[in-house]
């Protein structure tokens, strides 16, 4: 087996495009872990880097790339730069003299995403690699730069069998170079997943490109939550391993037990005594264990930064004009986006500042699972008309959050365009801190051998998954279960304790049987969970 790589960066453009000087950058941080031979494990010679170049030096080393390799050759693409779309709908990879002529793309000047498609096709590589950091929105104030323009869905123009596509952000979202990072933020923390061995989840010594997207996701969405980092894997694609991770390293395992233990930005004080007792067990000097926990604090600390800002430039605003015209607002809208802030994020703050809220609530439409939806699931005549209901997450905590974010990314995973119970239970395991997750894992149940068995159950998507994912009415039940679940225990938020509760209260359906399947007694498992919340 051949392991392979091309890694283009391109921070220079004509007229008409914002530089991306971080692409540089990128392009040599994972250059330097891909060929470390305790990380990537790249043969020097077998990882071509390409910066600044012209859009007949792209196609060509592209093609080189991809032809003549064999089936268990690993293939690697990595892109850092704008993309851009044109009139037609077609993607298209930057090179350094990519320009438009009155708005519109000169398509001799970039390549075309169907080009790199054909040549993926004609490989016979079974483990293709396509990394992609740039993002399918126009460029907006300095500090942040967005790195592409237009609309697109990676994996409708990037497919193929044994094929992972990772992307910085949705196809309606931004991907961002901020001002504090050398790298891009998504390049930033997929370097760091692969350099220090964090993104190995199951401790198995290898760092498969799932795992990679997760760490890298959970990164991201920590320190700037407006940007998704997607994955679509095709195939085999969610399998393929990428690189080593040092299992037995000793500042490995003391990184794990920080990120178990970090929560909102600090430590517990029995977590910090737990933390400096593992510290001395491991053998780490303190300045060692120090520069751990600022990396692995980092993301939050960034996104409580962004905060404060947002807030003192809100309270200048209402300063200086009371009350905010619409043009103010529409300005605050804009520094929201540069600071890559969700309207959820900033609602406490228009809250406490104001007494109000100028965030809308979310709305999602209503769906219906594919897979044997019994009659009460099915849309009623209103909702098939449009109608939608409500979904606030406001009482749920931390997380509870994070469990939905989870649940989504298995959907995806799975390549189902929908939410349902099933994906609310992996991603309660997923989660691994929460009640819920403990209580399982004292079920012995894993991650690993609950995915094997919902997909048993309900098998593969088809691969395309929408950028919004809705909920099924049987997922939007557990909701409202969980929420009942709450009151009647006299709590005024929702954790994962009670979306758990939540799915055990439904006795048909994929959750159930999967829990049924992994040999877990649900009324034994109710009784733990209150065991632990009492």
């Amino acid at each position: 087996m051949v392991k392979i790589a091309l890694l283009i960066g391109v921070s220079e453009y004509e007229p008409g495009l914002d530089t991306l000087p971080s692409a540089i950058n990128d392009v040599t941080a994972m250059q330097q872990v891909l060929v470390n031979p305790e990380m990537g494990d790249f043969a020097d010679v077998a990882v071509t880097v390409l910066q600044n170049p012209s859009r007949q030096a792209m196609e060509d080393a592209i093609y080189t790339l991809f032809v003549n390799r064999q089936k268990d050759d690993l293939v690697l693409l990595y892109f850092s730069g704008h993309g851009v779309v044109d009139d037609s709908g077609e993607f298209y990879f930057t090179s350094r003299f990519t320009r438009r002529e009155q708005g519109r793309l000169v398509p001799t000047t970039a390549v075309a995403a169907r080009s790199v498609r054909d040549w993926m096709e004609q490989s016979r590589s079974q483990h293709k690699v396509i990394i992609l950091d740039s993002c399918f929105s126009g460029a907006f104030a300095k500090g942040v730069k967005a790195k592409d323009s237009g609309s697109v869905n990676p994996e409708q123009f990037l497919g193929g069998k044994g094929t992972a596509i990772l992307t910085a952000s949705t196809s309606t979202q931004y991907a961002l170079t901020q001002e504090g990072f050398e790298l891009s933020v998504y390049t930033h923390y997929l370097v760091e997943g692969i350099r220090t061995g964090g993104a190995d989840q199951d401790d198995d010594g290898f760092i498969a490109v799932e795992e990679l997207h997760t760490y890298a996701s959970s990164k991201v969405k920590e320190a700037a939550p407006a940007m998704t980092p997607e994955f679509y894997p095709v195939k085999e694609g969610y399998k393929i391993l990428l690189a080593k991770s040092p299992k037995d390293d000793p500042q490995l395992k003391y990184r794990k037990q920080v990120e178990q233990r970090a929560y909102q930005g600090r430590f517990s004080i029995p977590a910090r005594r737990l933390l400096n007792s593992f510290r001395l067990q491991l053998g780490l000097t303190a300045e060692a264990a120090e520069a751990i926990e600022v990396e692995v604090l980092q993301p939050y600390r960034e996104y409580q930064r962004k905060l404060q800002e947002y807030e003192q430039t809100l309270i200048e605003a209402l300063q200086a004009e009371t009350p905010l015209s619409q043009r103010t607002l529409n300005d605050l809208k804009d520094y929201q986006q540069h600071l890559a802030l969700e309207d959820a994020d900033i609602q406490p703050i228009h809250e406490q500042v104001t007494g109000s809220s100028l965030v809308q609530p979310i709305v999602t439409p209503e769906t219906y699972s594919p897979i044997q939806p019994s009659a009460s699931e099915k849309p009623s005549s209103n909702q098939q008309a449009g109608k939608v209901k409500l979904i606030t997450f406001e009482r749920f905590t931390e997380k509870g959050i994070k469990v939905i974010a989870l649940a989504q990314e298995e959907a995806r995973r799975l390549g189902h365009n929908y939410v349902g119970p099933e994906q609310i239970l992996l991603g309660l395991i997923g989660e691994g801190t929460g009640v819920a997750a403990k209580v399982l894992k004292s079920e012995s149940v894993t991650l690993k051998n609950a995915r094997i068995v919902v997909e048993k159950i309900i098998g593969r998507g088809s691969g395309f998954v929408a950028v919004e994912i809705p909920f099924t009415p049987r997922a939007k039940k557990i909701l409202e279960l969980s929420v009942a679940e709450a009151r009647q225990l006299g709590r005024n938020y929702i954790g994962t304790e009670h979306l758990l509760l939540g799915i055990l209260e439904e006795d048909e359906g994929v959750a159930a049987r999967a829990l049924e399947n992994l040999g877990v007694d649900r009324e034994r498992l109710r009784n733990k969970v209150l065991q632990q919340i009492s």
